[in-house]
């Protein structure tokens, strides 16, 4: 959804409903280098780079009465040429003080920073850390119910979110259509005085058109074993996405720990399964950090196991090309980033951070450095 299609009707809501506009906004300038000409790391590369991190967002909020809430946001992102869309458009109705309902298009709340993700006052780092957070999937159009109780000194938060949506997806640089169907989240929150506690699991019908895979699949088709070309593309496959996640604050000092693993059916992407440990302690209006955190992707591929090699040259041509696409999802690798944040202002924060990478599947190291200067007004 594009700018030009909400801000008449944001006006026309706020018009007949006289209610009140808030306005907040939220940006986020980075830029970074790898140390190498051969190293790239998170979209970085040798050149300093200014876009991959870098976006502008403002949220419309306004009340319609004590119980009834419209929120949108909308983000301008460098990595998308500065195009501006529409992440955020629901109602949110509060029934009572246990029970809330959204719906309309929202992020989905796959992790612990999901609400805060791309307001990078909000947390130490430039970017929560990739790995865990590279989910090519974010919003989702459906309802959220988010239920909220104690148990004495013990909060409790259950989120029961159904929806389907069809936007861009984010995988491996690339910006990809896709289609979420039959989405179905349920995650559990507790808080109790310094620890936070969080579990969610997501099942969904997905669909990612890759449209670099369609010379591979073509060929394919046209050979005794079509069926390849089925499994290795990413069509109303079955996925499941399961997070854990801890956070204990006690006084300046912070420790976050998040696990997740994604699984899906037969397909190029395999399955993976990422976490990280992250520490970090405020001085003042400084806050020192360092997070150590791993991935690793498998794909268990069985459709290639009956397709004869060194009989057809044409076969063994497409054997290459799709063992080389599986192998290029293959990962193996272990990071760590040190850095600071600097509160210069009590609305601003100038972060650097330094993140050495070792990737074993391929025997290589990236090393990056990031900086950001990130506000919220």
């Amino acid at each position: 959804m594009k700018l030009k299609y909400l801000l008449p009707a944001v006006a026309l809501f706020a018009t007949q409903a006289n209610a009140e506009v808030n306005i907040n906004g939220f940006a986020t300038i980075a830029g970074g280098f790898t140390s190498d000409e051969t190293e790239t790391l998170y979209q970085y590369g040798e050149d300093l780079n200014f876009d991959n991190d870098s976006l502008f967002g403002v949220q419309l909020s306004s009340d319609l009465d004590e119980d009834l809430n419209f929120t949108a946001q909308l983000i301008s992102r460098g990595r998308d040429e500065w195009a501006t869309d529409v992440e955020w458009a629901y109602m949110s109705y509060q029934a009572n003080e246990n029970v809330r309902f959204q719906f309309g298009k929202q992020r989905t709340p796959y992790f612990m920073y999901t609400e805060f993700f791309d307001v990078g006052f909000a947390y130490h780092w430039i970017a929560p850390p990739a790995g865990v957070y590279d989910l090519p999937l974010g919003t989702v159009t459906g309802l959220n119910t988010i239920l909220s109780g104690s148990t004495g000194s013990v909060e409790h938060t259950f989120e029961i979110l159904f929806g389907q949506e069809n936007a861009d997806a984010f995988l491996d640089g690339q910006n990809l259509e896709s289609e979420i169907k039959d989405l179905f989240l349920f995650s559990w929150t507790v808080n109790y005085d310094w620890l936070m506690l969080r579990a969610s699991q997501t099942t969904a019908d997905i669909t990612l058109e890759v449209t670099d895979l369609d010379p591979l699949l073509a060929g394919w088709r046209q050979t005794p074993f079509a069926s390849v070309a089925d499994a290795l593309e990413f069509t109303e496959d079955e996925a499941t996405f399961t997070e854990f996640g801890m956070r204990i604050e006690l006084g300046d000092f912070q420790l976050i720990a998040e696990v997740t693993e994604f699984e899906s059916d037969d397909n190029f992407t395999g399955d993976q399964e990422s976490y990280f440990v992250s520490a970090a302690y405020r001085i003042d209006t400084v806050t020192l950090h360092l997070t150590y955190g791993a991935d690793e992707t498998d794909n268990d591929f069985s459709a290639l196991a009956g397709v004869p090699a060194g009989v057809d040259p044409g076969l063994d041509a497409l054997l290459a090309a799709s063992n080389l696409t599986l192998q290029s999802r293959f990962e193996d690798a272990t990071y760590t980033t040190v850095g600071f944040r600097w509160d210069f202002n009590p609305a601003a924060a100038l972060k650097v951070e330094y993140t050495d990478l070792t990737d074993d599947q391929f025997g290589q190291d990236a090393s990056l450095l990031r900086f950001a200067v990130t506000t919220f007004f």
